[in-house]
């Protein structure tokens, strides 16, 4: 499984499970702008329809979207009551839902 982290915030592949990264992209413009999943997608040369966006906010969520990509929102303690305003294709409490999703 070829995995990427897609992030604004360049702390993050020290805070994230690196071992697991064949990719770390860190977009120059915001990330709802499909630009850098693009990138990530042929950095990792794999297709829209092969690929699960992962995110923990509407604009993650919007940034799939845009980018044609099926989305999981992980609704963790930040985001537990929060209501999109774009429709994600899954959502789960934690990254132990998306891993049961992927399994399916």
């Amino acid at each position: 499984m070829r995995t990427a982290l897609n992030s604004d915030q360049p702390d993050r592949p020290q805070t994230t499970a690196t071992d697991f990264l064949t990719a770390f992209i860190s977009p120059t413009e915001t990330v709802t702008y499909p630009f850098s999943l693009e990138r990530a997608l042929d950095d990792l040369s794999v297709s829209v329809e092969s690929t699960l966006y992962i995110g923990d906010s509407e604009s993650d969520i919007l940034a799939a979207e845009r980018a044609g990509l099926e989305s999981v929102f992980v609704r963790r303690p930040h985001c537990r009551e929060v209501e999109l305003g774009v429709e994600p294709t899954d959502e789960v409490e934690d990254l132990h839902g998306v891993k049961r999703l992927v399994r399916e």
